[in-house]
């Protein structure tokens, strides 16, 4: 029996936020070497909300440019008794800006400390991975300056019927001194995920992670911040025949949190989704894909804030029809009725239509509403020095119009322009809670109504098999429409990257000036964080398969800058390391 698997697992999962997590509906500039497929998928109250997933409002991460994320790459199981160890970095924090903010300023500290085995960064050349094995080990550590100490480890089966991977993860940052204390933390988690195949039809996952976080808040007479998270899931899915299959999810996420108000660990909060999912593929020539789904979420907390609990329930149905073999409509439409006031019953429709009108030109336009529900444990075990305020409200978007085209110049060159404008009720962002006590603790709040209009731009040349650049430009302008004054917060109008990037068989390494504008922290007073600009370099060599050095440097300019207020980010960071696959 032969399987194929692509287990996904980022040991962070708790602390990252997966910075690709947007809603996949968004066209993006990420950079193709051909003209790309459509890659619609129908929006889900399961996502982020559109304002969280384009990054319009602080990064998700907190000090993303002072956090070491030793983190895990892909493993690849490729066939019966076949597990192959590949790091993989997300190439989205190379090339795509569409997710603003966030993204950007991710690039100063990359999600991903690993260097790749398989140049997955650059798909600019392959390594050789050596002889396929069904039982690996892979460890991960280093160090570095300002403080930096961490490193993960892996171990992962293949036994044929069953398939598991068993993770862990550590991670310290000692920061800067600041009243006599120092601003830093410590991370860590545990976990693993198993796949049982009893038949050839039937697949079950399972997976479970504990992640911690002890954040010290130096502004705060140095207290502890402690954040604790357990995420569990489990999936069945049953193939019918080669058309269509059966999915049935459950995901759990509990989070308790002990904030800088020094309340004890009794503030929680529970989420549980349940949905199943009718999935047909090439089904016909015309009619190409068909997704039926239905789910519910419950999610409560102890919170003494007044959106403490809701629940929803939803049934969604997506079509893709294939006109031509250069012409395709993707149209989606989902219900949703919750038993909160801002998720009353509603339909939410959306269309998506691509285009290759010429043989290296592509056309993508779509129209879409939606509406979506933050989870808290995505949202606050992501970021520190923050104070929960209750569970997150539903963002909708009200309509969506957006377009982009991509353009191949010749075999090396390819270029993307999108654009488009948005209409958000209770768009969400962070804010400050009090511009002067606490200092520099931050919230999460809701705008009433808000218009995103975007320009982005992206050009990728690949000079040769080694060598490649990115030039990534974006324009945003949020307009509060809502009559009461506030500031939309930590959304730069401008935001800009340069990237040199060179990869053969033992080299692998990155070199990125990233810039972006200034803009507001604060919704009701005023407090301009600067514009910066950042160089990072990130290099490895790998002397054979199973052994390689590993170096990171960040704000190699020595640039003070300031992305959270009140935590300067180290002016030069560098750390290196080592990682051994048994």
């Amino acid at each position: 029996m032969k399987i194929n698997l692509w287990v996904i697992l980022t040991l962070v999962m708790a602390f990252t936020n997966r910075v690709g997590a947007q809603d996949n509906t968004q066209p993006t500039p990420a950079a193709v070497n051909t003209v790309a497929n459509s890659d619609y998928v129908p929006t889900s109250i399961t996502g982020q909300s559109p304002s969280q997933a384009v990054s319009d409002k602080a990064p998700e991460t907190s000090k993303p440019a002072a956090i070491p994320k030793f983190s895990l790459p892909d493993v690849v199981i490729t066939g019966e008794n076949e597990l192959t160890i590949g790091a993989k970095r997300t190439e989205a924090l190379e090339n795509d800006v569409t997710l603003g903010a966030q993204n950007l300023t991710q690039l100063n500290r990359s999600s991903d400390d690993l260097p790749g085995l398989d140049k997955s960064l650059t798909a600019l050349s392959t390594q050789e991975t050596g002889s396929s094995q069904n039982t690996a080990l892979i460890l991960h550590g280093g160090g570095g300056i300002p403080g930096t100490l961490g490193g993960w480890g892996l171990f992962g089966q293949d036994l044929t019927d069953l398939e598991y991977l068993l993770s862990a993860y550590y991670s310290t940052w000692g920061g800067q001194a600041t009243n006599g204390s120092f601003d830093g933390d410590q991370k860590y988690s545990f976990g693993g995920e198993f796949k049982f195949i009893p038949t050839d039809k039937t697949t079950l996952r399972l997976s479970l992670y504990s992640n911690q976080v002890d954040a010290t808040l130096p502004y705060q007479n140095a207290i502890q911040e402690t954040h604790q998270g357990l995420n569990m899931n489990a999936v069945l899915d049953y193939k019918w025949s080669n058309v269509w299959r059966t999915e049935m999810s459950f995901n759990g996420k509990i989070t308790n949190l002990n904030y800088w108000n020094q309340t004890s660990l009794s503030n929680q909060a529970q989420e549980f989704n349940e949905n199943i999912k009718l999935i047909g593929e090439e089904i016909d020539p015309f009619w190409n894909a068909f997704t039926l789904e239905a789910g519910d979420r419950q999610d409560s907390s102890n919170f003494t804030a007044a959106n403490n609990a809701y629940n929803l329930a939803w049934v969604s149905a997506q079509a893709r029809f294939v006109f031509f073999e250069n012409l395709d409509l993707t149209a989606s439409v989902e219900g949703q009725s919750g038993n909160n006031s801002s998720l009353n019953s509603k339909l939410f429709p959306a269309a998506n239509l691509r285009w290759k009108f010429l043989e290296d030109t592509q056309l993508t336009a779509y129209w879409k509403t939606a509406r979506t529900q933050d989870g808290f444990y995505d949202i606050f075990m992501d970021r520190e020095h923050i104070s929960p305020q209750g569970l997150p409200s539903a963002t909708e978007n009200t309509g969506e119009w957006g377009a982009k085209l991509t353009q191949k110049l010749n075999e090396s060159m390819v270029f993307n322009a999108t654009a488009s404008t948005a209409q958000y009720q209770n768009y969400q962002q962070w804010t400050d809670i009090n511009p002067a006590n606490p200092n520099f603790i931050e919230t999460y709040s809701s705008v009433p109504t808000v218009q995103i209009n975007r320009i982005l731009a992206d050009f990728e040349w690949k000079f040769d098999s080694v060598w490649k650049t990115n030039l990534s430009y974006q324009w945003t302008q949020g307009l509060n429409q809502s009559g009461n004054n506030l500031n939309l917060t930590f959304l730069p109008q401008n935001q800009g990257q340069i990237s040199l990037t060179r990869a053969d068989d033992q080299w692998e390494s990155t070199l990125a000036l990233v810039m972006v504008s200034d803009f507001q922290a604060l919704d009701s007073a005023t407090l301009d964080l600067p514009a910066y600009a950042t160089l990072n370099l990130s290099a490895a060599y790998h002397f054979t398969r199973n052994f390689s050095l590993w170096l990171k440097g960040d704000n190699l300019l020595g640039y003070g800058y300031v992305i959270q207020p009140g935590y300067l980010e180290p002016q030069v960071h560098l750390r290196g390391g080592v990682e051994i696959i048994f």
